[in-house]
């Protein structure tokens, strides 16, 4: 019982972090958002073009064919959805 007991706190803390996140977003002017979420699907597109780990492994353009990175995202968001 006592593995179950912290495995609930840990959620309980997890659950407390993400309370105060989104309490965080909605307090925000609408133009801190606007910026944060152009600068978030900027990030997406610039992803292929890191060369860190682990972002080289998802790089489109590493093979000569490659693949062209708003075909990738189109086909991703399909599948999210």
């Amino acid at each position: 019982m006592m593995m179950m007991e912290r495995i609930r706190q840990l959620d309980q803390t997890r659950a407390r972090y993400a309370q105060s996140v989104r309490g965080r977003w909605a307090n925000m002017p609408l133009w801190m958002r606007i910026v944060g979420i152009v600068a978030f699907i900027a990030l997406l597109f610039y992803l292929p073009y890191l060369k860190h780990l682990p972002f080289a492994y998802i790089r489109t353009d590493l093979t000569p064919g490659g693949s062209d990175w708003s075909s990738v995202l189109f086909t991703i968001a399909l599948y999210v959805t």
